[in-house]
């Protein structure tokens, strides 16, 4: 059950959803809008790292958000 529950929300958000392995920094999956926001389609967005979705960012800016991804769970 919660598993259905948690896909249901995933998929449906309205927000970019990016689940992602912390220290390869790869993206695992993401939602349709996660899609959207970046341009890209799910299997192209897969094969990106975060840092290629931050590329305005310094590398030491990206490990600042991924630590509190991790602290607090998520970010903006």
């Amino acid at each position: 059950m919660a598993a259905s529950l948690y896909r249901g929300l995933f998929a449906s958000s309205t927000n970019a959803i990016l689940i992602f392995d912390v220290a390869g920094q790869c993206l695992l999956d993401v939602n349709s809008a996660a899609c959207r926001q970046f341009g890209y389609p799910r299997q192209e967005l897969l094969k990106l790292k975060i840092g290629d979705l931050a590329a305005a960012m310094s590398s030491a800016e990206i490990a600042a958000k991924i630590e509190a991804a991790v602290r607090d769970g998520a970010i903006e």
